[in-house]
């Protein structure tokens, strides 16, 4: 089914409200995990519009199994030695948790290795 025959629907919104979507298009993000697990390029389909980090972080913990699951708190904040890329640029040079995510972003949890 076309996104433009996609019938409307009810449904709750990440604040948990009930809105009436018209049309809303579905997005599709590839997540990455580097760590000791790892899971490469794993798509998933989220129906949110323009959402920042934030909300696909929020969505992604609620609903979404997956190793990226020890890199974040539950206050969607980083545990230490992790990073978050979006096409692979680190959130901190970008808008941080506020950086907008499109249709086909990437976005990769990975733990910082150092050594020699």
């Amino acid at each position: 089914m076309s996104q433009e025959s996609r019938p409307r629907k009810l449904s709750k919104g990440i604040n948990s409200e009930i809105r009436e979507e018209k049309h809303l298009p579905y997005m599709t993000i590839i997540t990455n995990v580097f760590g000791t697990e790892f899971s490469l390029k794993r798509p998933i389909t989220l129906d949110l519009e323009s959402p920042t980090l934030r909300d696909v972080l929020a969505v992604l913990r609620r609903h979404h199994e997956g190793a990226w699951r020890r890199i974040l708190k539950e206050d969607l904040s980083l545990q230490e030695g992790c990073v978050v890329l979006v096409n692979g640029r680190n959130i901190a040079s970008l808008e941080k948790l506020e950086t907008k995510i499109r249709d086909g972003d990437e976005i990769t949890f990975t733990v910082l290795v150092a050594g020699g």
